[in-house]
C-alpha cells in the first residue's frame, strides 16, 4: 500500500532494567507507564524518568498493566498470583492480595473500578482493593471490560454469554450468544460488543441483544480491537494480514503488511479513527482510516509490547531486546472526544426490553435491504514486496534465487533443521516473523506428508527470515540483517532473461523486488543440481543476465570487480546421476554453465565466489503403483548451512 502521508514522528528511547515491561499510555499522552520485575515506572515523553516506584517483596515478572485514562491508579498482576493498585496521587500501594491465575485485568477509564477475571470467577474492587461486590460472579471468563459510565463492568464467558454489572455487582443485562466467544472487545459504553468465536467468525452483538452483524474470517483471528464508538473493528489474522470491518458488517479495508506479518498486537487510535497495528515480527505500522501505510518503524526485534494515547500522539512499543521506543506523532489525530461522564452520574438505566421479533436471548442476525446490499469484499491488492522496509539497507541482506522448481521453498523450509545441528547453534539464531513462520511451517508440514511444495507465484518475492541474531565468532561481523528473499523463476526467464538477446522489461510489480534483489549484499544462486545439461545451460544464462544487472545498476567501470560473494550451490545433491556427483562442484558449473562461470571469473574476486552442493530435502522414496512419493527429511540437510554462513561471513569484509 503507497503510503498516504509522509513518515513524521520523533522518537526517544528507554532500556528496561530487568524484564520485558508492560506498557500503558495515557489518554492524552502525558506519560508512559511501565511495570517491569520488581519496579513501576512512569516516563515523559521524552522518555525521561518522572518517577520510579519499587515493588520491595515481590520481583516477579509482571503479567499484566492496566491503568485509569489519567494513570492515576494503576493495577498490576504477578507472575505470582498478585494483584497490586498504586495510586500516583497518594503515591501508595494496596494489596497485594492473592488472585491466582489470571485471565483479564481492566480497570475503568475513571479509576473507580479494577475488575479482575480469574480462571472462574469475577471480581471487582476499589483502588484500596476493599472488594466493590460481596460474592465474587462466578464464571469461566474469555474477557473484561469496563465503561466509562459509572464503571460498569461486561463479563464474557466461553460457554458464549456476555454480562453487564454495576459497580456493586448487580446484574444488568444479559446476553446468550449461541457461540462459543474465543475473545472480545467492547465500545467505551459497552453498548457493541465484537466477539470472536470458533477462532474465525467475527460477530458484533448489541446489549439488547441483537445479533448485528456475523460473518466468517479468511483466517484465524489472533488479535480485536473495536473502536470507543464502536463504528470500526480490526481483526489480525494468523496469515499476518488484518481487516478492518464497520458495525454495519461491511470490509473497509485490508492491510497486508510487506515485511512480516502483523501479530496481535492492534490499537484504535482518534476520533475519527486511525488504526495503529503492531508489527509481528520487528516493526510496528501506522496506518490510516483508509488503511494507507502512513508509517512503520523497525524495532529490530520482535514487538513484545504496545501502547498509545487515544489521539495517536504518543506511541510506546517494547521489543525483546526491552527497549522501549516512545514515538510522538505531530501530525496524528487532532480531533478531541467528548468528554466522559463522571462516575457520579450514577449507574445507566436497565436498557428497554427488545422488540418481539428480537428477544434477548436469542441473537437475530441484521440483513441489509435489498436496494443497498454490501459490497462483496475487494480482493487485497498485493502490497510492494519492499513496503516499508526503510529501517534495514538491502546492502545488509543476502538473496537466495534460483529458477522455480531449484528448490528454494523447500531450502526455506528446511533451514531451520540445518541451524539445529550443534556445529551452528553456538554462532546464531535464526528468528522468523510471523508470515514468515507460518510461510515456513506449511512448507514443513508439506514436506513430512510428502508433498512437493507449490512454487511462489511469478513475481512475488517473500521475506522469510527477518534478521539473523548473531553469536560467538559471527558476532563481529557487520552483517546484522539478513533478508532470504524467495522470488520465482518466471521472474528472472521472463523478465531479466536475454531471449533472443533482448531483456524484457520488468514489470510495475516486479520492479521493487528487483531492486532490493539488486542491492543485497551477497548472493546465494540456488540450480536444480539433476537438471539436463540444456536447462543448465539456460538457467546459467538467466543467472549470467542478473549478474550483469547487477554490475550495471552498481555502475561499476568495464574492469571494476563486483565486490558481493556469490555461492552458487547445486541442489538435490541425494538425487544427482552419480557422475554429476563424483566431481568437483566448479567443474560442473564450468561446463554446464559457462556463461556464468566466465563472467564470475572476470568480474568477481576468486575469493568471494563459492562453488558447492546441497540437499536440503535428503531423499525421495518412491511408492508402489499409484502410491505417491515420501520424502525422508534429513536431520541435519546437507552443506544448507554451510553456505548461508560462507555468504554472511564474506558480506562483512
Amino acid at each position: 500500500m503507497a503510503e498516504s502521508r509522509a513518515r513524521s514522528y520523533e522518537e526517544t528511547r528507554y532500556q528496561a532494567e530487568t524484564t520485558i515491561p508492560q506498557l500503558y499510555v495515557l489518554a492524552d499522552g502525558s506519560r508512559v507507564l511501565l511495570a517491569e520485575a520488581g519496579q513501576l515506572v512512569s516516563l515523559s515523553p521524552r522518555s525521561e524518568v518522572e518517577l520510579r516506584v519499587p515493588i520491595l517483596d515481590d520481583t516477579s515478572a509482571i503479567e499484566r498493566l492496566s491503568a485509569s485514562e489519567d494513570g492515576s491508579v494503576v493495577a498490576l498482576h504477578q507472575s505470582s498470583g498478585k494483584l497490586r493498585v498504586f495510586e500516583t496521587d497518594t503515591r501508595q500501594w494496596s494489596g497485594p492480595i492473592a488472585v491466582g491465575k489470571l485471565r483479564d485485568l481492566s480497570v475503568s477509564p475513571l479509576g473507580e473500578v479494577v475488575a479482575v477475571a480469574a480462571e472462574d470467577s469475577v471480581v471487582g474492587f476499589r483502588p484500596s482493593l476493599d472488594a466493590l461486590w460481596p460474592t465474587p460472579v462466578n464464571v469461566v471468563t474469555c474477557g473484561i471490560a469496563t465503561s466509562k459510565l459509572g464503571g460498569e463492568v461486561l463479563v464474557a464467558s466461553w460457554d458464549g454469554e456476555l454480562r453487564w454489572y454495576d459497580s456493586a455487582g448487580a446484574s444488568l443485562a444479559k446476553v446468550e450468544t449461541g457461540v462459543v466467544i474465543d475473545r472480545i472487545a467492547a465500545s467505551e459504553d459497552l453498548d457493541l460488543v465484537a466477539g470472536v468465536a470458533d477462532s474465525n467468525s467475527l460477530h458484533l452483538w448489541s446489549r439488547d441483544g441483537r445479533t448485528l452483524f456475523q460473518q466468517k474470517l479468511a483466517g484465524n483471528a489472533i488479535g480485536l480491537a473495536i473502536a470507543a464508538d464502536g463504528a470500526t473493528i480490526v481483526v489480525p489474522q494468523q496469515d499476518g494480514s488484518a481487516v478492518a470491518i464497520g458495525k454495519d458488517g461491511r470490509l473497509r479495508f485490508r492491510f497486508t503488511p510487506a515485511a512480516g506479518g502483523l501479530n496481535g498486537l492492534v490499537r484504535i487510535l482518534g476520533n475519527p479513527a486511525d488504526v495503529l497495528l503492531g508489527g509481528g515480527d520487528q516493526r510496528i505500522y501506522y496506518v490510516d482510516r483508509d488503511g494507507n501505510l502512513v508509517w512503520g518503524r523497525n524495532l529490530r526485534s520482535r514487538v513484545a509490547g504496545l501502547s498509545a494515547s487515544s489521539n495517536g500522539r504518543t506511541i510506546a512499543a517494547v521489543n525483546q531486546d526491552r527497549l522501549v521506543h516512545v514515538l510522538t506523532v505531530p501530525n496524528a489525530s487532532t480531533t478531541v472526544p467528548p468528554p466522559p461522564r463522571t462516575a457520579s452520574a450514577g449507574r445507566r438505566p436497565p436498557p428497554p426490553p427488545p422488540p418481539p421479533s428480537a428477544p434477548a436471548n436469542v441473537p437475530s442476525v441484521s440483513v441489509p435491504a435489498a436496494s443497498a446490499p454490501p459490497p462483496a469484499p475487494r480482493p487485497a491488492a498485493p502490497a510492494p514486496p519492499i513496503a516499508d522496509l526503510s529501517g534495514i539497507d538491502p546492502s545488509d541482506s543476502m538473496a537466495i534465487l534460483g529458477e522455480t522448481g531449484s528448490g528454494k521453498t523447500t531450502f526455506l523450509g528446511v533451514m531451520p533443521v540445518a541451524f539445529a545441528d550443534p556445529k551452528y547453534a553456538g554462532e546464531f539464531n535464526l528468528t522468523y516473523g510471523l508470515q514468515g513462520l507460518h510461510y515456513v511451517s506449511t512448507i514443513r508440514l508439506g514436506l513430512q506428508r510428502g508433498n512437493w511444495p507449490s512454487g511462489t507465484a511469478s513475481g512475488q518475492t517473500f521475506l522469510v527470515a527477518a534478521s539473523l541474531n548473531w553469536k560467538n565468532k559471527l558476532h563481529q561481523l557487520r552483517v546484522r540483517h539478513i533478508i532470504i528473499t524467495d522470488i520465482a523463476g518466471e521472474v528472472f526467464r521472463d523478465h531479466l532473461g536475454t531471449r533472443g538477446g533482448v531483456r524484457h522489461a520488468i514489470p510495475q510489480e516486479v520492479a521493487p523486488a528487483v531492486d532490493r534483489l539488486v542491492g543485497s549484499g551477497g548472493f546465494l544462486f540456488l540450480v536444480d543440481g539433476t537438471a539436463e545439461a540444456n536447462d543448465l545451460a539456460e538457467t546459467g544464462l538467466d543467472l549470467y543476465a542478473f549478474v550483469q544487472m547487477v554490475i550495471e545498476r552498481s555502475r561499476l567501470g568495464e574492469k571494476k570487480p563486483l565486490r558481493r560473494p556469490i555461492a552458487v550451490v547445486l541442489n538435490k545433491y541425494d538425487e544427482m546421476p552419480g557422475d554429476r556427483k563424483a566431481r568437483p562442484a566448479p567443474d560442473v558449473v564450468r561446463e554446464c554453465m559457462p556463461d556464468l562461470y566466465r563472467l564470475l571469473q572476470l568480474r568477481v574476486p576468486e575469493e568471494l565466489v563459492l562453488y558447492a552442493y546441497c540437499s536440503p530435502v535428503g531423499s525421495v522414496i518412491k511408492g508402489e503403483g499409484r502410491e505417491k512419493p515420501k520424502i525422508r527429511l534429513p536431520l541435519a540437510p546437507y552443506n544448507v548451512a554451510s553456505t548461508i554462513v560462507w555468504v554472511a561471513t564474506h558480506m562483512a569484509d
